[in-house]
């Protein structure tokens, strides 16, 4: 248990040119590539707050935080801490991911995001996500 959240092991197969919708968890999340190669936009700036389920993130919409985008490929590991900011996407190749998460999202509201061009459109919902196993 992290942050009070349980958490549970997950094996996600993503086929090519999906892209989730920005978001944060409300506990650690660790997950190792299998195989392919997962694309990231992520936060750099430090934001407090309660990363709590069903609660908005904060407001990410100034144009003086700092954006980055990473790679990772086969045999990488990704950690992410409570409440960091990310946006996971995969570009002309599919991926797999073993992961350890918090069984749990925090989104954004629309009038909250970062400047337009900051994301890849979003075209993944997670509420019909199919592809999760829980073990």
């Amino acid at each position: 248990m992290v942050n009070g959240r349980q958490h549970g092991w997950v094996f996600l197969s993503i086929p090519p040119h999906v892209s989730y919708p920005l978001h944060a968890h409300p506990g650690l999340e660790m997950v190792y590539v299998v195989a392919g190669r997962l694309h990231e936009t992520r936060l750099q700036n430090q934001l407090t707050y309660d990363a709590v389920v069903g609660q908005p993130g904060p407001d990410v919409s100034s144009p003086d935080l700092t954006w980055t985008h990473g790679s990772f490929p086969t045999g990488s590991w990704i950690i992410n801490e409570v409440g960091s900011i990310h946006q996971s996407y995969t570009d002309t190749e599919p991926c797999v991911l073993l992961a350890l998460w918090p069984k749990g999202y925090v989104f954004f509201e629309e009038q909250h995001m970062p400047p337009v061009g900051t994301l890849r459109v979003v075209n993944h919902s997670v509420d019909n996500e199919v592809n999760y196993v829980a073990a």
